[in-house]
């Protein structure tokens, strides 16, 4: 009973001592091994069952092509020996392969390779780096495991059939290709440059023909209309031409720069490249010069229109000035009831309109008088400079009018508005003085709106347009206030009902990932440890905005702890499964099923978590491979029968050439 006893303790022991050495090193490591027929061996456990059949198809290819038989062995990590090329020739030692036969062993964990060959192997070691630095270690370092065994076994075969000489047939295609491009970029640039240059000058060519017609048509216009003058002031009289006159002034001024600009040009004072920009200041003169002359001759168009009609329009503007007597005693009247009624502040925005509406009806009497005067002696171009006049000031008697009628109609509608709007910023204001709000800022905020209120209604106004404008803006802005102060209140009452879960969420987020980063640290980098960090400085500054009375800062805070956590764990446990892959159905955890498989193995027991062991190896010893999985070594009908055929022609040696490296 005490042998029993001090062997289970023994066996106690030495499994927690398994199960913390399992735990503390990521990967086993292999020590060579007769590969018993087998072309491919997955110790490590990398190849899923397609890639397996890729790898096999490309060893098959291989030994079709060349006759030489490629092994291909993936493990950890190498073991007795270590070192990776004596590692490689050892196991090819054990498995008796011969001339013809090539072993690439690879260690994913130790991101290490080795190949070995017999001595009579019809490359070199050379040759052999050469399409392992070319080939394989590129596919390697990108974690493309079976990648790199079908490039290698690729570059093995492309090495035994050399073809022409690439190097220079490339390289000579090269300097061709390169000389065409460079000639081809040069004579390119070059056509591109004489194409531009050509059609910059047929664009300054046609810019030139343009500001030449112009500058003839403007000159050509300014005479004619020096001439129009005259007989405009002999028709329509000297005080009508004066706009005229000013106008043809401008434009003679404008003309005389685009002419000295042209002069400059022809001197050759302007350089080339600032030929077209003078071209254009020629074109933009004359174009302004046109444009001022256009206005005025539009007016004497009209002028000219008038003389035709002037007695129609004089006698329909004679007619006229009766209904004008009419509505501006109107205005009178409604000014003085609106002055009575309002007071003369409210009288502001027409202040003078009547006055000057009556001393414009005097101006057009006058002028009415002098058309008169002026047909009866047969000048119709005086009478239709009086008649425009006339009509000019008809059409402001008329605004003068209007305004008058407009202001008494608003003044009215603000009347009977005013006293609405007043009682609905009282009750507005009673509102508000009833809210009770939790929070002091936001009754402070309330209270200072409805105090603003208050003196809005209390003030004294000019006219009720005024009145009714103030305390429409103090409503508008107490309403602004308290809606954002309610909807605030409401956010605050909804985050802290949402508080105490959303705060246990996170703890629970939190811990969790804490506790797999915690007892995993040997595979987990350092993105899962950073998010964890930024998780927990998250979940601080909940509690701190909570501790402020800030529930909607608490909250905000308190669901991105809960994420970030999430986010840690999550991609904790994926670099955990990719730098820790186990079988399917193996426990992820450090449990008594991962014990149970190590006792197993190390007491020789088949039953149980025995056959779980992530090295692949027999559970009876752990010196070949065959106990592996069909999952870790091909076993097509084709690799079978093909292993036969290339092991029993190959002779053993002892003498082998091997290489290798890191990747």
């Amino acid at each position: 009973m005490r042998v029993r006893g001090a062997i289970g303790r023994l066996i106690a022991a030495t499994g927690l001592t398994l199960v913390l050495a399992a735990a503390a090193a990521p990967a086993l490591a292999e020590p060579p091994s007769d590969l018993r027929g087998a072309d491919l061996v997955d110790e490590a456990g990398v190849l899923s069952v397609m890639a397996e059949g890729e790898v096999q198809a490309a060893i098959d290819e291989l030994y079709e092509r060349s006759g030489i038989a490629l092994r291909v062995v993936y493990v950890e990590t190498f073991d007795d020996p270590s070192d990776a090329p004596r590692w490689a020739d050892e196991t090819a030692r054990l498995t008796g392969l011969g001339e013809k036969d090539v072993l690439l062993a690879v260690a994913t964990e130790d991101r290490n390779y080795a190949y070995s060959v017999d001595a009579g192997f019809p490359l070199s070691n050379a040759q052999l780096d050469e399409v392992a630095s070319s080939r394989l270690i590129p596919e390697l370092r990108g974690n493309d495991w079976p990648g790199g065994a079908i490039a290698f076994a690729d570059g093995i075969g492309d090495a035994l059939e050399p073809g022409p000489p690439w190097l220079l047939i490339i390289g000579g295609g090269i300097v061709v290709v390169v000389a065409a491009v460079i000639v081809g970029r040069w004579w390119r640039r070059r056509h591109l440059a004489a194409k531009a240059a050509r059609a910059e000058r047929e664009a300054i060519a046609a810019f030139e023909t343009k500001a030449d017609a112009l500058l003839v048509e403007l000159d050509d216009s300014l005479a004619t209309a020096r001439q129009e003058v005259g007989f405009a002031a002999a028709q329509f009289g000297e005080e009508a031409t004066v706009d005229f006159r000013q106008a043809l002034q401008k434009a003679t001024e404008l003309l005389a720069q685009a002419f000295a600009t042209r002069h400059s040009l022809d001197e050759g004072r302007v350089a080339p490249a600032d030929r077209r920009m003078a071209l254009e200041k020629i074109t933009e003169l004359c174009d302004e010069a046109d444009r001022v002359l256009d206005t005025e001759s539009a007016a004497f168009d009209e002028l000219r229109a008038l003389e035709r009609e002037a007695p129609r329009l004089r006698d329909e503007l004679t007619t006229r000035q009766e209904t004008l007597a009419a509505s501006l005693a109107s205005a009178r009247d409604i000014e003085r009831e609106l002055a009575s009624r309002y007071g003369e502040a409210a009288l502001a925005p027409i202040e003078g309109s009547v006055a000057q509406a009556e001393r414009l009806a005097a101006f057009t009497a006058i002028e009415l008088q002098r058309a008169g005067e002026a047909l009866a002696q047969g000048s119709a171009g005086t009478a239709a400079v009086r008649i425009r006049s006339a009509q000019q000031a008809v059409g402001q008697i008329d605004q003068l009018v209007a305004s008058v009628r407009e202001l008494a109609e608003s003044l009215a509608d603000a009347t009977a508005q005013l006293e609405a709007a007043l009682a609905d910023t009282r009750g507005d204001i009673a509102q508000a003085r009833s809210r009770s709000l939790d929070d002091p800022r936001d009754a402070a905020e309330l209270d200072a709106a409805a105090d603003a209120a208050e003196k809005a209604l209390a003030a004294t106004y000019d006219s009720p347009l005024l009145a009714l404008e103030a305390v429409g803006a103090a409503d508008a802005a107490l309403a602004e206030v308290s809606g954002r102060v309610v909807d605030r209140a409401a956010e605050r009452d909804r985050a802290l009902a949402r508080l105490d879960e959303s705060t246990t969420t996170a703890k629970n987020a939190i811990r969790r990932a804490a506790e797999y980063i915690e007892t995993r640290r040997g595979v987990i980098g350092v993105r899962p440890r950073s998010q964890l960090t930024a998780a927990e400085k998250r979940f601080a500054a909940s509690l701190a905005s909570a501790a402020a009375d800030d529930p909607i800062a608490a909250l905000v805070a308190a669901r991105q702890a809960a994420t970030e956590a999430t986010n840690a764990l999550r991609d904790a446990r994926a670099e955990v499964s990719r730098d820790d892959p186990l079988p399917p159905g193996y426990d992820s955890g450090y449990d008594g099923a991962a014990t149970g498989g190590i006792l197993g193995w190390l007491f020789g027991d088949s039953g149980g978590g025995g056959s779980s062991s992530r090295s692949g190896w027999s559970s009876s010893s752990r010196s070949s491979w065959s106990g592996s999985s069909s999952r870790r070594s091909s076993s097509s009908s084709s690799r079978s029968s093909s292993s036969s055929r290339r092991s029993g022609g190959s002779r053993s040696s002892s003498s082998r050439r091997s290489g290798g490296g890191r990747f």
